[in-house]
């Protein structure tokens, strides 16, 4: 990795750490995939993908 990306990276993790927690950085991060290819926007394939997006930004997630 070239170094003024590695720098960018390095400030953006402890920026994120610093706002949200140590744990933060650590958590799953949403890369091609995370919704899945078969994801048509059902209602309940989107109240699936809310529940996941939640689950990885660590927040109550409520349906309604």
């Amino acid at each position: 990795m070239p170094q003024g990306q590695r720098t960018w990276s390095e400030r953006w993790l402890r920026w994120c750490a610093e706002e949200f927690g140590p744990a933060t950085p650590r958590r799953e991060i949403a890369l091609p995939g995370f919704v899945p290819a078969d994801f048509t926007g059902t209602q309940e394939q989107a109240e699936l993908l809310v529940r996941r997006v939640g689950a990885v930004m660590g927040a109550a997630v409520v349906i309604c």
